[in-house]
């Protein structure tokens, strides 16, 4: 993955945002999650529209944004594969590039997973 814009962020949990010609709603996406205590890492999957340009317009906003680009189309499973292989954080969740994130979910889901000695939830 060849560009990386990124913000220190030494969060419990990564959201790993795949997004491939998402120019309309990647800024929903990734603004859903950037209110939560969670890094957010968009692998960029070689888009041909503006998904790209809106990327590093937020990362230059959102300090715990990190922006992954692929030089050309993977596909989702590889994109999200490599991504995944780089995270940090001991928890992931991963989110569609047209989709959001409820306020509060992280801190709930992470809650739940804690209290009950779980992997995954």
């Amino acid at each position: 993955m060849a560009e990386t814009a990124s913000g220190a962020a030494a969060e419990r949990v990564a959201v790993v945002i795949p997004a491939y010609n998402a120019e309309r709603t990647i800024e929903r996406a990734v603004r859903s999650v950037a209110g939560q205590a969670a890094a957010v890492i968009v692998a960029e999957d070689g888009s041909t529209d503006g998904t790209w340009g809106v990327l590093e317009r937020l990362a230059g906003e959102i300090d715990r944004l990190e922006i992954r680009r692929n030089p050309q189309n993977m596909g989702k499973p590889r994109t999200l594969n490599r991504t995944l292989a780089v995270i940090a954080q001991p928890w992931f969740a991963i989110l569609d590039a047209d989709d959001a994130m409820a306020p509060g979910r992280l801190d709930r889901l992470l809650e739940v997973a804690e209290a009950e000695g779980l992997d995954a939830i």
